[in-house]
Parts: C-alpha cells; sequence; structure tokens
C-alpha cells in the first residue's frame, strides 16, 4: 500500500503549477490550503508528503479539466529535475546500466509513487513502470509523466534521436488527441495490460555519449546518500514494503530480508512486531497491491494473474481477494470496467 507520510522533492510539482499557471489557472490558495508556501517550490531542498502530493494533482486535473495534463508536465522533466539520481543517469556506461539505476532509486527519489524494472521479450526489452497513486486519474498522471521523463533521459544521453521504440499505456486514448505520438516520435498504444516502453536488446549495450568514465559503483554510490536517508528515517515494514515491490513477482523471504539487513530472522521478526506488522502480512498487502493492479490494468485472466501471484489453487486466490475487497476478482474487475465506461476521459 501508498505510504502517505514518505515524502519527495518539491521540483515535481513545481514543474506541475508552471504548467498549471502557464495555462491561465492560479493554484496559489489551493497550495496555501494544502499547508504549502508557495515560494518553497522554487527551493530545490524542499520536499513534501506523497499524501500532499497526491491530493494536489487530483485538485489541479480537476481544474484544467486536462486529462493529459501529466505528458504536458513530463515534456519538462530534464535529467536534472532528478536531482543527484539525474546527475548519476548521465553518468552511466550503457542503457543497461542507466536502467538498474532507476531500478534501485527510483522509488526512493519519487516518495515510492513509481518504480520500473525490466523484461526481455525476444529481440525488446520492456521497460515497465509501476505506479501506486491512489486513484486512476492520478496514476494516469502519474505513468505519464514519467514515462515522457524518461524518454528525455534517454534522447539526452543518446545524443539523438530516441530509442524508444513504442509506448504502451493501461489507460484509454483520450479522443483526437495526438499530443503522446507527436512527443514520443513512436507508436503510442492504449488499453495495454501495463505501462511499458520498448526499446530493442541491442540498445541496452550501447554506450551513453554522456558517460564520463565512472565505474557501475561510482554511479551508484552518488545516489546511496540519498537512499541512506530514506531508508534510516522509515520503518522496518516500509523498508520490507519497498524491497518487495522491487524484486517484482519473486517476492524475497523472510531469511533473504533478513539478510539485506544483515540480521537473523528472528531479529527483522522482532522489528516487524514493534512495527505492528509481520512478514506474513506484508506478503499478503503487496499480493493485494499486485492483483488490484492487474484487474484493473491488464487482460490476463483470473487463473493466470492467481498464478502470477503464486497461488497455485485459483480458488484459494479468490478467497484472499474477497478477504481483501469483499468481493470476487470478477466482480472488482466488471465494477472496474463499468466505473471507466463512465469517465468524461
Amino acid at each position: 500500500m501508498l505510504n502517505l507520510t514518505a515524502t519527495l522533492p518539491s521540483t515535481y510539482l513545481r514543474l506541475t503549477v508552471k504548467q498549471v499557471s502557464e495555462m491561465g489557472f492560479d493554484v496559489t490558495d489551493l497550495l496555501i490550503q494544502k499547508g504549502l508556501d508557495p515560494d518553497d517550490l522554487d527551493d530545490p531542498s524542499a520536499s513534501l508528503t506523497v499524501h500532499q502530493y497526491c491530493q494536489l494533482i487530483e485538485s489541479m486535473l480537476v481544474i484544467t479539466n486536462e486529462p493529459e495534463l501529466g505528458l504536458l508536465v513530463g515534456k519538462r522533466m530534464m535529467f536534472n529535475t532528478h536531482g543527484v539520481l539525474g546527475f548519476a543517469a548521465v553518468n552511466c556506461e550503457n542503457y543497461l546500466q542507466l536502467l538498474n539505476l532507476g531500478q534501485k532509486f527510483l522509488s526512493v527519489r519519487t516518495g515510492q509513487l513509481i518504480s520500473i524494472d525490466y523484461d526481455i521479450v525476444g529481440s525488446n526489452a520492456h521497460i515497465n513502470m509501476y505506479e501506486y497513486s491512489p486513484d486512476e486519474l492520478s496514476g494516469r498522471f502519474t505513468a505519464e509523466v514519467f514515462a515522457a521523463a524518461l524518454k528525455n533521459v534517454v534522447n539526452f544521453v543518446s545524443g539523438s534521436s530516441s530509442k524508444i521504440l513504442a509506448v504502451n499505456f493501461s489507460f484509454p486514448r483520450v479522443e483526437g488527441s495526438n499530443v503522446a505520438e507527436s512527443f514520443f516520435n513512436c507508436p503510442v498504444h492504449y488499453n495495454q495490460t501495463n505501462n511499458y516502453l520498448v526499446v530493442s536488446v541491442e540498445t541496452l549495450s550501447e554506450p551513453l555519449t554522456t558517460f564520463g568514465n565512472t565505474t557501475p559503483g561510482q554511479t551508484t554510490n552518488l545516489c546511496e546518500p540519498q537512499l541512506s536517508v530514506v531508508t534510516n528515517s522509515s520503518t522496518y515494514q516500509e523498508r520490507v514494503r519497498n524491497i518487495m515491490r522491487e524484486r517484482g513477482q519473486q517476492l524475497p523471504s523472510l531469511s533473504m530480508l533478513a539478510s539485506r539487513f544483515n540480521m537473523t530472522t528472528r531479529s527483522l521478526h522482532r522489528r516487524l512486531k514493534h512495527d505492528g506488522t509481520s512478514y506474513k502480512r506484508l506478503v499478503e498487502e503487496i499480493k493485494h497491491e499486485r492483483a488490484v493492479k492487474m484487474l484493473r490494468q491488464s487482460t490476463h485472466t483470473i487463473q493466470e494473474i492467481a498464478y502470477d501471484l503464486g497461488y497455485t489453487d485459483v480458488a484459494n486466490f479468490r478467497r484472499a481477494f474477497k478477504r481483501w475487497e469483499n468481493m470476487s476478482p470478477m466482480a472488482y474487475r466488471e465494477s472496474v470496467l463499468s466505473n471507466k465506461s463512465r469517465k468524461p476521459f
């Protein structure tokens, strides 16, 4: 589940406010109502909670009535928007190193709102983007923002045209709009199983024009202090939850997690108990989160989703989901589709 008390830099909100202001909307009073000083947005060291950020994004989506606001904001996000992570990115040797860097640190940089990983599918690599926004509108915004931001980084480090072959979004196309195609300069597909960019496998090993002879360890070390600040201020349940999200389908065992924290399984069990949870409960939370996302964003069958989540018996998955949402997986999917059909965009 999304940690609403996590923080992220005010830079992302500043660019959104700038875009909305240029569209003719004054959101000064809105910022103040949410406990933010508009002048603080220009301070690169300022931050805000995920809760504040999500509420403001939802409000600005309503105010502007612009469903593709995320793309408009994302176009503004150059590599230096992302602080030390952006600096480390342009010092990577190749795209594979860049992706590994993003997989490890992007979730930290964005207050756990989004994370990435990648899969090799035939001759292509799929760069998957997982957003954890509280509703569909802000989820679309988040996916569009970081797809556009990633495209800008790829263009910058390539020194030429984009290496992106296609863009896939899980949400519907805005009727009559070609904003995405014009920006990405490649095919953009909607209503897909999840949000991901496509590049060729050969691209992953290509050298970056911005590479400055730093080693993989040095680029990682640029980001480690930021990671340390966040993780040291987080509870163990938050840290475990983040690692589980990073690992994708294969959830780490309790012993693997304990090893990651340099402690015994018994000690980690006690730490989680102190935080009011347990390893088993966190596994349930992550499976619940993924199940909801897959039912909302994919066309996989209930059986396929059950197996993806590690259930060998579909009936067990159905029982678990009913416990989580008080309805069956199929009923949940039908309710989501019904709500989508009623959306104005």
